[in-house]
């Protein structure tokens, strides 16, 4: 492996054991603090039309909403994997 790649994998490592390997997520608009006085806005149209703006909105809009970072039960598989 050259040195290039291998200083990106250990910097890429750093920052997301830095991180706590938490992330954002494509559909964690609905972990919003907006929504715990009214959980009920969750369901419906109203949930999926907030899902799909979260997700393709080409601002990154989750800290104007509260949305935080969390872990990816999938991602933490694909780093345990790629360490193995």
């Amino acid at each position: 492996m050259s040195e290039l790649i291998r200083s990106i994998c250990e910097n890429l490592l750093a920052s997301t054991r830095d991180n706590d390997y938490s992330g954002q997520d494509p559909f964690d608009g609905l972990n919003s603090h907006f929504f715990k006085p009214l959980p009920r806005l969750k369901q419906g149209l109203f949930g999926l039309a907030w899902i799909q703006f979260h997700k393709r909105s080409i601002f990154n809009l989750r800290p104007l909403f509260a949305v935080p970072a969390g872990r990816n039960p999938k991602g933490i598989g694909l780093f345990i994997l790629g360490l193995l």
